[in-house]
């Protein structure tokens, strides 16, 4: 009678524990789990942090530079020569940076960048620009000595990303990265951003 009444006791014992949670079930889901989209428990896995894509630098050589102007795609002049005699002037899409071509040459001025600007001469008795790079088939000129507004000043008219302009040898290419010029014939030219610049050939001043 004794072991009967012991058994049912043991038993009832053991079935108080299983509801109580007393033992860890194999399905229970760890700390930190969470339920998969089927309902099954599943590991919390945190999403990767994604890596900032860094700016593209300025063309290696004058040729990686030449390359680089000729693959973009080419707008008509027509639409940008918007005053007779006047100065065939464009600006990037952001109007940061500004450009003109005046006679045989280019000339592209930026309003905001962080690269130490370029030494007024001890021989300019008149303003500098010292935010000009100009490119022509006879050299690149750093800064402008000049008492008037630059050719590019009031540039309204914009060279979309991934488009070329050009006006005889001179050739600019627009991108959100950097505007690429230069002349096509002797190579010598310029790459200018808010973050830098770079000239190519015969560098004059």
């Amino acid at each position: 009678m004794r072991t009967k009444l012991g058994a049912v006791l043991l038993s009832a014992a053991l079935a108080v524990a299983g509801c109580t949670g007393g033992g860890t079930s194999p399905s229970s889901p760890a700390v930190g789990a969470r339920p998969t989209s089927e309902g099954t428990p599943g590991v919390f896995i945190a999403a990767p942090t994604p890596t900032p894509t860094p700016t593209p630098g300025p063309p290696a050589t004058t040729a990686d530079l030449l390359t680089y102007i000729k693959a973009g795609s080419k707008v008509d002049l027509a639409a940008y020569d918007l005053e007779p005699l006047q100065p065939l002037t464009f600006a990037s899409p952001t109007h940061n940076i500004k450009c003109a071509f005046d006679g045989g040459s280019v000339a592209c001025g930026i309003d905001q960048h962080s690269w130490a600007p370029f030494p007024k001469p001890t021989g300019c008795p008149v303003d500098w620009d010292q935010s000009i790079v100009e490119a022509s088939d006879t050299g690149v000129r750093r800064g402008n000595c000049s008492g008037n507004p630059a050719v590019y000043a009031f540039a309204t008219k914009v060279l979309p990303y991934g488009s070329t302009i050009s006006n005889g040898a001179n050739t600019c290419r627009s991108e959100s990265a950097f505007m690429a010029c230069a002349n096509l014939g002797t190579g010598n030219g310029f790459a200018i951003a808010r973050e830098f610049y770079k000239v190519y050939g015969t560098v004059n001043s």
